[in-house]
C-alpha cells in the first residue's frame, strides 16, 4: 500500500481506500486487490488514463512500484515471470506483441523504446500491451 500511495499516478486511487482506521484500509485495500487480476487490470487503467493524457513518462517511483509489484507477485503467487512489463528505456527493442505505441498504436515498424508510459500486464487471463514511444 505504501508503494501505491507514493506513486503519482496512483495517488487518487490510493486515497479512495483510505481510512483513519489501518485495519478499515487494509481491507479496503485487500477488497480492492480481489484475486490480483482485477488489481492489476485497475493499475493498468490508472496508469493508461494518467499517462495518456498527461504524456509524461513513468517515474522512478513509479518504476520501483512495478519492480515490487512484480516481485509481490512472484513470492505470493508462484508466477515465473514479471506480470507488469517493465521496460528498460533506450535498452529494449520494441516489440509489436507486448507494447503499442503511444502517438501511432497501429505502427509496429519501431526499433527502440524512447520512452515508457504503461507497463504492460501479463498473466494467464490477462495480455495488455505496455505503451511507449517507439524510436525508428
Amino acid at each position: 500500500m505504501k508503494k501505491m500511495e507514493e506513486t503519482q499516478s496512483l495517488k487518487e486511487l490510493s486515497n479512495s481506500y483510505e481510512s483513519e482506521d489501518e485495519n478499515i484500509k487494509m481491507l479496503k485495500f485487500i477488497q480492492f486487490f480481489g484475486n490480483g487480476e482485477e488489481y492489476l487490470k485497475t493499475i493498468y487503467a490508472e496508469f493508461k488514463d494518467k499517462k495518456m493524457n498527461e504524456k509524461t513518462s513513468l517515474t522512478s517511483q513509479e518504476i520501483e512500484f512495478i519492480n515490487f509489484t512484480n516481485k509481490f507477485f512472484k513470492e505470493k503467487y508462484r508466477m515465473e515471470e514479471d506480470v507488469l512489463t517493465n521496460v528498460r528505456v533506450n535498452e529494449d527493442k520494441f516489440d509489436k506483441l507486448t507494447m503499442q505505441d503511444i502517438l501511432k498504436p497501429s505502427d509496429f515498424s519501431f526499433k527502440i523504446v524512447e520512452e515508457f508510459y504503461v507497463p504492460g500486464v501479463k498473466t494467464k487471463n490477462l495480455n495488455l500491451k505496455a505503451i511507449v514511444k517507439g524510436r525508428k
